[in-house]
C-alpha cells in the first residue's frame, strides 16, 4: 500500500518538491461549483533519491456541496489524498 509521505522503495519520508502538475481535460460544473476532477499531483523525493507522484482528490469547494472527484487516477499508483502530505 502506497502511503502518500512515505517512500513505496524505501519508506523513508519524502520532502514535496516545488509546484505540482494539473491534467487539462475539460470539466462541467453546475454554476457557481467546481467539479473539475483533473488530476492534480505532486511529486516527491525521499533522501536517498526516490522519487514518485501523489494525486489531490478534489472537491466542490461549495459549501453543503458533496460532490468529490474519483479516489484514483492512471497517471500515478495509488489512491488520491484529501490533503498533500
Amino acid at each position: 500500500m502506497l502511503v502518500a509521505g512515505l517512500c513505496p522503495e524505501c519508506g523513508a519520508r519524502g520532502v514535496g518538491q516545488e509546484g505540482y502538475s494539473v491534467a487539462l481535460v475539460g470539466y462541467s460544473s453546475p454554476p457557481g461549483h467546481d467539479h473539475d476532477d483533473n488530476c492534480m499531483k505532486k511529486r516527491y523525493r525521499c533522501p536517498t533519491g526516490h522519487e514518485w507522484a501523489v494525486g489531490l482528490r478534489r472537491r466542490c469547494p461549495v459549501q453543503d456541496c458533496d460532490w468529490v472527484g474519483r479516489p484514483t487516477c492512471f497517471c500515478h499508483p495509488g489512491e488520491k489524498v484529501d490533503e498533500w502530505p
